[in-house]
């Protein structure tokens, strides 16, 4: 029978956790901060859909955060969603086993060597779903982490590492519209109840985002449902798009909710940027670090991949791996262990259940709310209508507040100001080895390689095959994101941002609990 041993840190993230299985000892240390919850013999954070106590947390289908058992072995569950992942590091000696990888390289006091060009191509695979996701991650000269997908992995004192299952909530199957809302509201319910639980040290009352868009409306409606005040929106969408208009606070106000308006690059004015790069995720969520306050202590209802889950067109076997085509809620991770909220992206929780809700769309009792053009989505539709919001408040054209820092645009549109000093000062300090790439990319070597008549010829060639041609979804899922960022030094964001993390939390470490 192994011991659990966990230790407290000042200065780590609130819900991080990081576990060591050294070979053959009897005790399992786990270096936490201080939301995480023990619960006898688990070390866990988040919400799961049971009761808040170690048999509920076995026993749950559905799990919005992570944690760990210690029994004869270690039993180590992960989110029931892509959007986070489990991180593994094996030693000589021991495995660790991290929620976090700018912590799990701390504790196992490791750094990632450059150059290492391709690493947020690796970590960004996650979009590639649960077979296609990169799980071993080279960080150079023989280090490798391992990254897992909504994982239950069992780690015996011989550091035997198994999977041994999965946190994902499976297929449902749902009669007609009213039985699959009622299963959803049923889940959120339990979901809420748990994060609320008096036995908590840390408690969590319902967020919600919204948006004029289908996604965010529906979930904020479930959030409403159980107990949510207030929502959080922002005036306006990024440039691109045919209208720049996202205000959701009339739609929030009809519902029954509290608008918060926020300013989109209000998150400029904050120097939070690095949490959202260092998850591997491209950043793109750091609109949200404008939040912070509102977010902390939350259980935070988000419609992420609520497209593919909801909207007409997407195609139902893809999604029962978890494929997306874009990292969109993937970055908000190190954000969200630090800033000590539950991230609940609904519509993933559900998306191997697509086949199903899809059927659900195109029935014929979702006639009157399909509306025939591009941008339809009868479920999310029926949902908002049915609380009182006009059909023309919402779901007229596609839009988007996020900030997708993998396009590779001027790093002073992107990050912020004292941000920007930090990743320069970080590349003037970088190794030898990384200089000489440096030179490269200063000297025009790589702009004489064709990558944006490469990246649009790709583009263009996947758009003319069918969708389920095998060779566009290969294209789609297991080359794009290698093409996102532009090649240059910007590359090195991820490395930027996971050391930055990495020797604050050791210098924590060292300070408050010795390794």
């Amino acid at each position: 029978m192994l011991n659990l041993s966990p230790v407290c840190c000042s200065g780590l993230p609130l819900q991080a956790w990081c576990t060591i299985i050294n070979r053959l000892e009897k005790v399992v240390k786990v270096y936490h901060g201080s939301s995480v919850e023990i619960i006898d013999n688990c070390v866990v954070e988040g919400a799961w859909n049971s009761s808040f106590d170690p048999n509920g947390f076995r026993e749950a289908s559905v799990l919005c955060g992570s944690g760990l058992e210690v029994n004869e072995s270690v039993i180590i569950r992960g989110p029931s969603h892509s959007l986070e992942r489990i991180w593994l590091l094996r030693l000589p000696k021991s495995v660790l086993v991290s929620n976090s990888l700018p912590l799990l390289l701390a504790v196992g006091d490791k750094k990632i060597i450059l150059p290492r060009l391709h690493l947020e191509a690796d970590l960004l695979s996650f979009i590639d779903g649960i077979n296609g996701i990169r799980k071993r991650v080279k960080l150079g000269k023989g280090l490798v982490i391992e990254q897992f997908i909504a994982p239950q992995l069992q780690v015996s004192s011989e550091l035997d590492v198994r999977v041994i299952g999965t946190t994902l909530l499976g297929p449902q199957s749902f009669v007609d519209y009213s039985d699959y809302i009622k299963q959803v509201q049923y889940l959120c319910e339990q979901l809420c109840k748990n994060a609320n639980a008096p036995e908590r040290t840390s408690r969590y009352q319902p967020l919600a985002s919204i948006s004029r868009g289908y996604d965010s409306p529906a979930c904020a409606i479930f959030a409403s449902l159980c107990g949510a005040t207030k929502a959080i929106t922002f005036a306006k969408a990024r440039e691109g798009y045919d209208t720049s208009s996202d205000d959701g606070s009339d739609i929030a106000q009809t519902i029954g909710l509290e608008a918060i308006k926020l300013n989109r690059t209000d998150y400029m004015n904050q120097t939070d940027d690095h949490y959202f790069l260092a998850s591997g995720g491209g950043g793109e969520d750091a609109v949200f670090a404008a939040a912070k306050k509102i977010l902390k202590q939350s259980i935070f209802f988000t419609g992420y991949k609520g497209d593919t889950l909801w909207g007409m067109k997407a195609i139902p076997k893809f999604s029962h791996y978890l494929r997306t085509t874009y990292p969109g809620g993937g970055s908000l991770g190190e954000f969200r262990l630090n800033t000590d909220f539950i991230h609940l992206p609904l519509p993933m929780i559900y998306l191997q259940s697509h086949e199903s809700v899809h059927k659900i769309s195109c029935s014929n009792e979702m006639a009157p709310w399909r509306i025939g053009n591009e941008y339809d989505r009868p479920i999310p539709r029926r949902l908002v209508e049915s609380k009182g919001v006009n059909r023309t408040a919402f779901g007229q054209a596609k839009m988007a507040v996020t900030v997708p820092m993998y396009y590779g645009k001027d790093l002073h549109s992107m990050l912020s100001h004292t941000c920007v000093n930090s990743f320069e000062h970080f590349l003037v300090n970088s190794s030898q080895s990384f200089q000489a790439v440096l030179w490269m990319y200063s000297t025009g070597y790589f702009a004489r390689l064709p990558w944006k008549f490469v990246k649009e010829r790709l583009s263009w060639r996947t758009r003319k095959l069918n969708p389920t041609n095998p060779i566009r979804i290969f294209l789609e899922q297991r080359l794009s994101h290698r093409w996102r960022r532009r090649p240059s030094a910007d590359l090195l964001l991820p490395h930027w941002a996971i050391e930055t993390l990495r020797f604050e939390y050791r210098q924590h470490l060292k300070q408050s609990c010795p390794l």
